[in-house]
């Protein structure tokens, strides 16, 4: 979906969502610094005014074939002269991630510390197949699919990590603690068929 960011959902723009979200947080013990990674000057100007920090990827990190790990490896050499305590990244096409969400993702990081990472998942407890091999289940067998095992996506919506787990594994460890996200809170919009559900659940929100 072109210009994404600039669309208008609900009443504001997709881009707003997921910032206002995260500028709600008030809590005594994590102080946030909130930062906007782009390489477009047209998207910083979408914030001004609002209390975030803009950091704009030079060319060598710009474009589509560039991995998320070497945009953040990018953005943490050059925003800080000292590590931050811990990262969390998330992302815009994810405006209905909720504030309850977010202080859940960082009690369970600070539960368990630097050498873990948290990330946001959706559960699937459903027959799952890989090249026509069963991946969760044993071929002839009916089981009731409440009793499954569960298999687990990595939504893309919210990681913490520590500098010491990003130079180790990148934003997920291994193995991570996983944070199930949700609907529609796990709603990551990248097709148009996204963007049409996204409209209709924004309406609940104004």
């Amino acid at each position: 979906m072109p210009r994404k960011s600039f669309k208008i959902l609900g009443n504001k723009p997709l881009a707003h969502w997921i910032v206002d979200t995260l500028l709600s947080i008030d809590r005594p013990d994590v102080d946030l610094d909130i930062w906007i990674n782009t390489d477009s000057e047209e998207v910083a100007q979408l914030y001004v005014g609002k209390d975030v920090r803009i950091y704009m990827r030079p060319k060598e990190v710009q474009g589509d074939d560039v991995s998320m790990n070497t945009v953040l490896a990018d953005w943490m050499e050059h925003i800080a002269a000292e590590p931050y305590d811990f990262y969390i990244q998330t992302h815009i096409t994810n405006p209905f991630l909720s504030k309850e969400s977010i202080l859940r993702a960082i009690d369970m990081y600070l539960k368990y510390g630097v050498g873990y990472s948290v990330m946001g998942v959706t559960r699937h407890q459903c027959r799952m197949w890989y090249k026509a091999k069963p991946v969760n289940f044993m071929p002839g067998a009916v089981i009731p699919t409440q009793d499954l095992k569960p298999l687990y996506e990595d939504n893309s919506c919210i990681y913490i990590f520590s500098d010491y787990v990003f130079k180790a594994w990148g934003r997920a460890s291994c193995p991570p603690k996983m944070l199930e996200i949700p609907w529609p809170e796990n709603i990551d919009i990248d097709t148009e068929e996204e963007w049409n559900m996204a409209r209709l659940v924004a309406n609940e929100f104004i």
